[in-house]
């Protein structure tokens, strides 16, 4: 009967070790109670609303991978795609899916949307969306929309930083300040105060001569032989500038970004401060490409992750890709699937949903898509290449480099000393 009517809300009532069951219609004016044989299959099954018989569901679609897209011309796929789909092969429905024009202008595009949705030219959308739709009705998801900034990784070498970087900044100040009371020391012992007549005496004393050499030796060991492990590991593996991973790091080097007209709506969603920074820094989309090495641009981080891992090769030289995707987000999102105004399916599809979800089939879509957007775990290489030994070169460059200049002031030196005699 609730099937018959499309009445997908009712709860069910065991009574008498389930050999009868309770109807009750929720969110009604007055409850009513129906007592009939126990069915399982009515109750909980696929039968709990009828199939929308000689019913055309038009569902409006937006290309946004992996939600919903086009591979080819006419080929729909998508994550959401994948979810609906067993709904409306039970509705047994002629569905219609529509395409909403891409506009360079925002602000037009969802005009247009919003007027489908008002007008009840389209019954829903199908492609999941973050932003707020006034009166329509929604379908919340237990899943977030991440938008995030998709930085070029330039490969500056940086020797200077990995000479330094070895040692923090804290055991620097502690060496230059132990080089510095050493120095003092050596002034006081050679004046004629009573400071360094005490020294003086202290420094011929046995016992403080072994104790200061064997200790002197013992950290001057532990500290070379740390400095040449790490600046080896730097000079081969992190030769390069660390990759900025906050917005406020990011926004330091002024690397420009990309936005063009219809992701300027987005500004409006996030932190005013950011969005700020972002308008100093934005070009126009003529200017640079996505995922080129000249900018960084805006992007879903699916959609962003899949492009790195699946379309951009490994560099050579450096063992990373181009692009990278910066570890702060700009804004994350509930997500819903919205209906047009006053359309009766939202409640259908709100159980089917639900349905869906506790049997574990939208996590298993959920779950395969992420399999088809993250890379092979493992990557193998034809040859090794010339490139990969730019790093050992490199090492093998600076340390006769240095060979090199103590071999000049050693000539130098002894050139001094010959000629003065």
């Amino acid at each position: 009967m609730f099937a018959f009517h499309g009445i997908p809300y009712w709860s069910v009532t065991g009574h008498r070790e389930a050999f009868y069951m309770h109807y009750t219609t929720q969110l009604a004016a007055a409850l009513q109670f129906h007592t009939v044989a126990c069915d399982f299959d009515h109750a909980f099954g696929t039968q709990r609303v009828l199939p929308l018989k000689d019913v055309r569901v038009t569902a409006l679609f937006i290309e946004s991978f992996p939600y919903t897209y086009l591979q080819g011309k006419n080929n729909l796929l998508g994550l959401d795609l994948f979810i609906f789909r067993p709904i409306l092969t039970h509705l047994k429905s002629d569905t219609l899916y529509k395409p909403l024009k891409v506009e360079r202008d925002g602000g037009k595009m969802m005009h247009d949307l919003v007027s489908k949705l008002d007008n009840a030219e389209v019954d829903f959308l199908l492609t999941r969306r973050t932003v707020a739709y006034g009166d329509f009705s929604s379908i919340y998801i237990p899943e977030n929309i991440f938008l995030c900034i998709v930085v070029p990784r330039p490969f500056r070498v940086d020797l200077i930083s990995s000479l330094m970087r070895p040692f923090d900044n804290s055991v620097w100040i502690a060496l230059g300040t132990a080089l510095v009371v050493l120095q003092l020391k050596k002034l006081l012992i050679k004046s004629n105060n009573h400071i360094g007549k005490a020294l003086a005496t202290l420094e011929r004393h046995n016992k403080w001569q072994t104790f200061s050499t064997i200790t002197a030796e013992w950290i001057s060991f532990i500290l070379i032989e740390s400095y040449l492990a790490q600046v080896t590991c730097f000079f081969l593996d992190f030769r390069f500038q660390p990759d900025p991973q906050t917005l406020e790091q990011f926004f330091a080097t002024n690397v420009p970004i990309r936005l063009p007209e219809d992701q300027k709506p987005l500004l409006e969603l996030i932190d005013p401060a950011v969005a700020e920074a972002i308008e100093r820094r934005a070009v126009a989309e003529e200017a640079c490409t996505e995922f080129s090495a000249d900018c960084a641009h805006l992007d879903m981080n699916l959609r962003a992750t899949y492009i790195i891992n699946n379309y951009q090769t490994i560099d050579p030289s450096a063992g990373a890709k181009r692009s990278y995707i910066l570890t702060e987000t700009i804004f994350s999102q509930p997500s819903a699937y919205v209906f047009a105004r006053g359309s009766q399916l939202r409640d259908l599809f709100a159980v089917y949903l639900q349905r869906l979800l506790e049997a574990g089939i939208v996590q298993w879509h959920v779950k395969g898509m992420n399999s088809y957007i993250m890379p092979p775990q493992i990557q193998y290489e034809e040859a090794l290449q010339f490139e990969h030994l730019t790093s050992i070169w490199l090492f093998i460059v600076v340390g006769w480099a240095i060979a090199f200049i103590i071999f000049l002031m050693e000539l130098v030196f002894e050139y001094f000393k010959i000629f003065s005699k």
